[in-house]
């Protein structure tokens, strides 16, 4: 599958040498789903207090590993997938 053109100059050689040189990160490498490989590398953490956020988490659990606020401190965890519910924000802080 072919990259943007910024992501094949910046991961040249010298292109990364530019790019470190001026400060420009490094895109990451976006990973892509192909048959047979799970929907998602890690835990899905699922976040917020909006009122989607059960009805989201129960319709999920069954296929993927839920995480629920990460509340109980699984800080190492690389998780695969996040999802924010902000319908509970009603104004900004």
């Amino acid at each position: 599958m072919a990259s943007d053109l910024f992501t094949q100059v910046v991961n040249s050689a010298p292109g990364s040498f530019l790019a470190k040189q001026l400060g420009v990160p490094q895109p990451e490498t976006l990973r892509r789903y192909r048959p047979g490989e799970p929907p998602l590398p890690g835990a899905l953490l699922i976040g917020g207090e909006g009122r989607v956020v059960e009805p989201l988490r129960a319709a999920l659990a069954e296929d993927y590993d839920v995480v629920a606020n990460n509340i109980g401190g699984r800080w190492a965890d690389s998780f695969g997938g996040l999802v924010f519910d902000a319908t509970g924000i009603t104004e900004p802080a």
